[in-house]
């Protein structure tokens, strides 16, 4: 089930003052591996809270899905109110080798990887200093197999 994908934040250290919110919608059908999209979510999350604890204030991890009717796609938003990147930091995130103290650099760039492989998209805009929002577009269930 689509709503089970929250379960990847689940154990996740969350830093204190920092609010998670999940809103997956189990009725959202998707054509993905949830195993891979689920590892993916993970990931993201857990930079996001990186993102929060570096920042060293109340923030908050906001996780929601819609489905796109028009583009017969699912967008599912991670959206932190952490540090923030420059527009060259997202470009390096994305192509790999980007890290901060933990890590070797290349979550990111798998993440990418993941979606892409699963047909999917993935897209970052972030603001330095008041944080990122990452969209992963994922291909709906055909439409039998979602009744």
């Amino acid at each position: 089930d689509f709503d089970s994908l929250g379960q990847a934040v689940e154990g996740l250290p969350r830093p204190e003052g920092v609010e998670v919110s999940i809103v997956l919608r189990p009725e959202i059908k998707v054509h993905v591996n949830l195993e891979l999209t689920r590892e993916a979510l993970r990931n993201l999350a857990d930079n996001a809270l990186e993102a929060l604890r570096a920042k060293k204030e109340p923030g908050a991890l906001l996780i929601t899905a819609v489905a796109d009717g028009r583009n017969r796609d699912v967008q599912v938003f991670i959206h932190d109110t952490g540090v923030g990147m420059s527009k060259s930091e997202v470009e390096a995130a994305l192509n790999g080798f980007v890290t901060t103290d933990k890590g070797v650099g290349v979550g990111v760039m798998l993440t990418r990887v993941l979606i892409e492989a699963q047909g999917g998209r993935m897209d970052i805009r972030s603001t330095k200093g008041a944080g990122t929002t990452v969209t992963i577009s994922l291909p709906c269930a055909p439409q039998e197999a979602a009744e």
